[in-house]
């Protein structure tokens, strides 16, 4: 649901980027640490487990059809987002922030 979230407001900021600079833009790669999601978005397999978000996926699908998205994975040690979403250690926090 995250992804569907952040894919529309990336779309936002690409188009508000190529307004701006008048510019094309080109598509916007988005890290994600969870490598289950990136294969749901990238292969259009339906399971009874992911029925619910069906909607979602498939505009996130179509978006990365489109060229407008690219999902990467980052390991959740080097996810910079985790400080804003997940309670962080000390030293992790140094440690992303320097």
């Amino acid at each position: 649901m995250a992804l569907a979230t952040a894919t529309q407001e990336a779309k936002f900021l690409r188009q508000l980027s190529s307004d701006l600079m008048c510019l094309p833009c080109k598509s916007v790669c988005m890290y994600i640490d969870n490598q289950g999601e990136i294969a749901l978005a990238n292969n259009p397999i339906h399971h009874q487990r992911s029925k619910h978000s069906d909607v979602k996926y498939n505009y996130v699908r179509l978006e990365i059809q489109n060229g407008v998205l690219e999902l990467a994975y980052i390991p959740t040690d080097n996810n910079v987002a985790d400080v804003f979403t997940k309670p962080v250690a000390r030293v992790k926090l140094d440690r992303l922030v320097g």
